[in-house]
């Protein structure tokens, strides 16, 4: 995977002969790589270790290039758009120094990495020479890469039901009214935000795939929005939190890499109202790689 098209803060950076040429610089970005982070206690009582989950670190982006021009202006124009580009702020903060790296990926796909300058760049010049190289680092403190396209799907408030058998059998004699599907193209695990706007009672939404559910034990009518964000950890209602409505068992819920089932459930469905209670279900498809 070596992707083409990149973008940084909305400058490209050339990366063909054909850009490089016409800029008079360009730049190898390499994105792929991720550390990870491992914890482990020795055991005390036998051979090995205890081992702690295994998480992944932020991505390290190494971005190294030439600038080449025989004109020693058209060198230090080139170097001076390097120097804007990749140059931490004046006043960083967690609010204003993150950009996205976009990029397209060999199958066509178009995918962001959300980071920020991590060293200036560091050249190198002989004198007499025309080429100058670089070299500079973005750093992701998420090493997650969201797809452009932001996925949707909605649907209508459900019903999920049915019983399970004091015997073991290979299936469950459940069903589900009203499920939508959500499919994540990617390889992890995105991060959704569910808007669901109605007439409801304690909404409880399933991944059916997962098993997973989220609940809040409020009564919701015609009119009321409430939106529950996986990436701000939010579960709001009209703009108030309600995150202390929260039910037990509740779990935040992620589109799970493929195929994966929701259902917007509550505790006063009606076949005869279904669509008094909606649900729009919003992600990226996520990879790492």
């Amino acid at each position: 995977m070596i992707g083409k098209d990149f973008v940084f803060d909305g400058v490209s950076i050339p990366y063909t002969t054909a850009e490089g040429k016409a800029a008079g610089w360009y730049a190898d970005v390499k994105w792929t790589g991720v550390a990870t982070r491992n914890f482990t206690t020795s055991r005390q009582d036998f051979h090995g270790t205890i081992a702690k989950p295994t998480f992944a670190d932020g991505k390290v982006i190494d971005i190294s290039g030439e600038i080449f021009s025989t004109a020693k202006t058209s060198r230090g124009a080139a170097k001076n758009i390097i120097a804007d580009l990749f140059k931490v702020l004046d006043f960083p903060s967690e609010d204003n120094e993150l950009k996205h790296l976009e990029f397209t990926d060999d199958d066509g796909t178009d995918w962001y990495i959300v980071c920020k300058v991590y060293t200036m760049p560091q050249y190198d010049h002989q004198r007499g020479e025309p080429v100058i190289t670089f070299s500079t680092q973005l750093y992701a403190p998420d090493p997650l890469i969201l797809s452009a396209q932001l996925q949707t799907s909605n649907g209508i408030y459900g019903l999920w039901g049915g019983i399970h058998l004091p015997v073991e059998l290979p299936i469950d004699l459940s069903g589900a009214i009203n499920s939508l599907e959500c499919v994540n193209s990617g390889n992890f695990a995105a991060k959704a935000k569910i808007t669901i706007v109605g007439d409801i009672l304690n909404p409880k939404i399933y991944n059916l795939t997962s098993g997973r559910f989220f609940q809040l034990n409020i009564s919701m009518v015609a009119g009321d929005i409430l939106i529950i964000d996986t990436e701000s950890v939010t579960a709001e209602l009209n703009g108030v939190s309600v995150l202390g409505d929260r039910a037990d068992g509740s779990n935040w819920l992620f589109v799970n890499s493929g195929t994966n089932h929701f259902l917007l459930g509550g505790g006063d469905f009606d076949y005869n109202a279904q669509n008094k209670a909606t649900i729009l279900i919003e992600w990226h498809d996520t990879k790492i790689v």
